[in-house]
């Protein structure tokens, strides 16, 4: 547990220093915040073009996963 706790205390340690430094050095620059509204789902007999990333819905969703390759 001790080698466990040290190794995700790392991974934060390091994701939280990423956060800070982005924060510092462009101070002043606008936030990216995801909107909450749903993303479309694709299927085949859909549209041809999404504008958002469409959520994956299940890891058999072949169809979905070839159409955010293209992002």
């Amino acid at each position: 547990m001790r080698r466990l706790g040290a190794e995700f205390r790392d991974i934060w340690n390091n994701t939280r220093a990423s956060v800070e430094l982005a924060r510092g050095m462009f101070e002043g620059f606008p936030a990216f915040e995801q909107t909450m509204r749903p993303a479309p789902t694709v299927d085949a007999g859909g549209a041809r073009v999404v504008h958002e990333m469409p959520p994956l819905r299940s890891p058999d969703d072949r169809f979905t996963a070839i159409t955010a390759c293209g992002w």
